[in-house]
């Protein structure tokens, strides 16, 4: 019995801490160590400067063609769908998949304003012949999504899975990660999307495929407003 006992208290002693504790001032603490790990560092507060390239009445709801600054001060192209009426709205972000696909990014879920024979393939291969942005709008939920880094309008011809290291290698000499990069613009465009007139800041959720699965996670855990 003693030996049980001495063995016991050995593995007590030398038991790891753990860093997770229960009560609140555990998730302020990791929230603050997940941001300063994962975002682009800056101030994710600096404004949109939001631009519309192009507008699309489409019934019960409008499409608009935008563009906002990014986490790395570029221009990130959207598309937005918003539900006529007053509201307030509920709203959806969408995160586009990785697919290896790069020519595609926000059109693989919201049609595009102009026709595209590449989204509208991909739709019907993936999900039915129907857009997701379409399904949700048309069930009353305003619709972001937006180009992550080396997707669609923010890809180059000719972009491929084997360039994908080569632009990984170029951030990390910046001090960034692209992992980090996608997450700082996720996290503004949830800020952009809750601060839009209609919208209730309250119900924004978020939804995403395959990477957009993970960079949904991600957002889940630098941002207190999706839970």
């Amino acid at each position: 019995d003693s030996l049980d006992e001495t063995l016991y208290g050995l593995q007590r002693r030398w038991q790891p801490r753990q860093a997770w504790r229960p009560g609140p001032s555990w998730r302020a603490e990791a929230l603050a160590n997940a941001r300063r790990l994962m975002l682009r560092p800056g101030d994710d507060r600096s404004g949109f400067a939001t631009e519309v390239q192009a507008e699309q009445d489409r019934g019960d709801h409008v499409a608009q063609a935008l563009t906002l600054r990014g986490a790395l001060g570029d221009r990130v192209p959207a598309l937005y769908l918003r539900p006529r009426g007053d509201g307030p709205h509920p709203a959806v972000l969408l995160l586009h998949d990785h697919g290896a696909r790069f020519d595609l990014g926000k059109e693989k879920l919201v049609r595009p304003l102009r026709p595209s024979p590449a989204a509208e393939a991909w739709v019907q291969r993936w999900f039915g012949g129907r857009f997701v942005g379409d399904t949700l709008v048309e069930a009353g939920f305003a619709v972001l999504a937006i180009d992550a880094l080396g997707w669609g309008e923010r890809s180059r011809p000719g972009f491929a899975k084997d360039d994908q290291q080569a632009l990984a290698n170029q951030l990390m000499q910046l001090g960034q990660s692209w992992a980090g990069c996608i997450a700082s613009d996720d996290l503004r465009a949830h800020r952009w999307l809750r601060e839009q007139p209609g919208i209730d800041a309250k119900h924004v959720a978020v939804l995403g495929f395959s990477m957009g699965g993970f960079r949904a996670w991600q957002l889940a855990a630098v941002c207190e407003e999706v839970s």
